[in-house]
């Protein structure tokens, strides 16, 4: 994540009130690193911009459905987290959804903003514990090797210097 608290949202979705409406509430949720497709196309074509998150409507009616960019974008961008939008509370659209790669599914609704923004944070905070997680594991490994290094440098001047530890 590039700026974990401006992450890079893709919305994708062929409903143009409804992208409107979604670019609007996420700016005045202060996430403004906005990009808009009213295709999956579009949006696989772009997904070389490494987006932290996509909200991807699942009844794309021109081209690809949300599901088959949700399979496509799981494999090629496995840290994009991706939450499916749906205008229909049907068990098996989440099922699908899930079992495909998706963090999570929102119902259109008068609460959808709000369950977006919650998980926006909730995913936010995710990949800051992963990033740090990252990070210790990098710094211990890089511990054990300046360790290791410590170790063969001392041996090899005992070795080569025995007097010297006398």
């Amino acid at each position: 994540m590039k700026n974990p608290k401006n992450p890079l949202i893709f919305i994708v979705d062929d409903d143009p009130a409804f992208t409107s409406l979604s670019k609007n509430e996420l700016q005045n949720m202060n996430y403004t690193n906005l990009r808009i497709f009213s295709n999956g196309e579009d949006c696989l074509k772009e997904l070389k911009a490494k987006p932290d998150i996509v909200l991807l409507d699942y009844a794309l009616n021109n081209g690809m459905n949300g599901l088959e960019v949700l399979k496509k974008i799981t494999m090629m961008m496995p840290h994009t987290t991706v939450i499916m939008l749906t205008a229909y509370d049907k068990l098996e659209i989440a099922v699908d959804s899930i079992k495909s790669g998706a963090y999570d599914y929102v119902i259109k609704s008068e609460t959808a903003f709000e369950r977006i923004s919650n998980l926006i944070r909730k995913i936010i905070r995710q990949n800051e514990l992963r990033i740090a997680n990252e990070q210790l594991e990098f710094g211990k490994k890089l511990v054990i090797i300046i360790l290791l290094l410590v170790l063969i440098g001392t041996s090899l001047i005992y070795y080569f210097f025995p007097d010297i530890f006398n």
